[in-house]
């Protein structure tokens, strides 16, 4: 975070977009840390963009109404993931009402289409549904942490990092030889080069039977009992 402020002072930029969870790290804003960068760039940028397209999948839920007060907030969440309905696009902003009454002037012309204001209607309809679904994900998720972590730790290949998003970065010893002993075995993770993490990749959270079958796969390679 001292980093971060720090580029913010120096560079004086006219908008600053954080992602939190972020993607690929997993990694969210704590309130304090929330608080220190909004300081930031209230001192030297027009305004903080919060991209929390992640969020509904960890534990409890923030109340909007909480942070947005200020003025220099705008809150990105995405309907696409919270209810998996990716060819959908559809998503929504908060922010104060001047914000987006300026927002409104200059946005696109029928941004939305019907069929993605007809599906996020019902998703809506179903909310007590998709929080069971995203608590029953959150504990799938933690579950395959603590097994890939334990894993990777004891055998020295690698270690999984901390996160609050339904996906799981992890660092890996020997990752170009993971992935291809993982690909023999139709299992495919996110190499995460184009992020500059080189040596880390980004697990998605699957079913539990799929969850098993990755660490089942892992644990051969560690073993050395996998295919060659």
């Amino acid at each position: 975070m001292d980093a971060l402020t720090r580029e913010i002072l120096d560079l004086r930029p006219d908008l600053v977009y954080v992602c939190s969870p972020n993607n690929p790290t997993g990694v969210l804003l704590s309130p304090k840390e929330l608080a220190v960068l909004r300081e930031a760039v209230r001192d030297v940028a027009g305004g903080l963009v919060l991209d929390q397209a992640y969020l509904s999948f960890r534990e409890g839920e923030e109340d909007l109404a909480g942070i947005l007060p200020g003025g220099d907030l705008i809150v990105l969440r995405s309907m696409t993931k919270d209810f998996g309905i990716p060819g959908a696009r559809l998503g929504y902003l908060a922010a104060p009402v001047e914000t987006a009454a300026h927002l409104e002037r200059v946005r696109t012309p029928w941004s939305v289409s019907c069929f993605a204001q007809t599906l996020g209607l019902a998703a809506l309809e179903a909310r007590d549904y998709y929080r069971r679904t995203w608590r029953d994900l959150g504990e799938l998720t933690r579950a395959l942490r603590e097994d890939l972590r334990g894993i990777l730790r004891s055998a020295g290949e690698g270690e999984v990092l901390p996160g609050e998003a339904n996906f799981i970065l992890a660092k890996l010893r020997r990752k170009r030889e993971l992935l291809a002993h993982l690909a023999r075995r139709r299992i495919l993770l996110r190499d995460c080069a184009s992020f500059g993490l080189s040596d880390y990749v980004r697990i998605g959270v699957r079913t539990g039977e799929e969850n098993s079958r990755l660490v089942g796969a892992v644990r051969d390679f560690v073993e050395g009992t996998g295919d060659g």
